[in-house]
């Protein structure tokens, strides 16, 4: 058996991993530390929520903000713009209305992880990609000329999964007699 953690211990432990939700309380920028819930912008240990509804919506510039341990979303679009990405250490997980936005231009996310586009959820793409150890899609993805990029696989599945546009689509793919691929 081990002996419990010391307060010091834990103390020291709990900044490891933060829970860093989006407030949008200055304006839509990523980069702004008033709009997060810890005063800071999110960093590779922060696990980062945007699960309330703003009415800044985040946005991501031509300057990659620090990567990140993973992304929840259930609300808001985040909208990465040209050149812009997003580097995820482990899972991004949409749901509900949640957006992701990179279909004005060249814009990235990059998960180590898994990524899953649940019910009601979106994902836009320019030129840019999505790529993720697998790729599962409950909504929509509409890929205008960029690439999805699922190592382990791509899965389309769900009633109204649709996966469509003139994009390319790396990775052993999967999709359910309900759902629709249009590329």
């Amino acid at each position: 058996a081990h002996p419990p953690l010391t307060a010091t211990a834990m103390e020291a432990y709990a900044g490891v991993m933060v829970n860093n939700t989006w407030t949008g309380t200055h304006d839509g920028a990523w980069i702004t530390p008033q709009n997060w819930s810890t005063g800071v912008e999110p960093a590779s240990s922060d696990d980062v929520f945007i699960t309330v509804a703003t009415g800044n919506q985040p946005s991501i510039g031509n300057a990659p903000p620090p990567g990140i341990h993973s992304l929840t979303m259930s609300v808001d679009t985040l909208s990465i713009a040209n050149s812009g990405s997003l580097s995820v250490a482990t899972t991004v997980n949409l749901s509900g209305s949640a957006k992701i936005d990179m279909s004005a231009a060249n814009g990235y996310v990059l998960a180590t992880g898994a990524v899953t586009v649940g019910s009601g959820a979106t994902v836009a793409i320019g030129t840019g990609s999505l790529s993720g150890s697998s790729i599962t899609n409950n909504c929509t993805i509409t890929d205008l000329n960029g690439t999805i990029s699922g190592t382990a696989g791509i899965s389309n599945s769900g009633a109204s999964a649709l996966i469509s546009g003139f994009g390319a689509l790396t990775g052993a793919v999967t999709n359910s007699s309900s759902a629709t691929i249009a590329v």
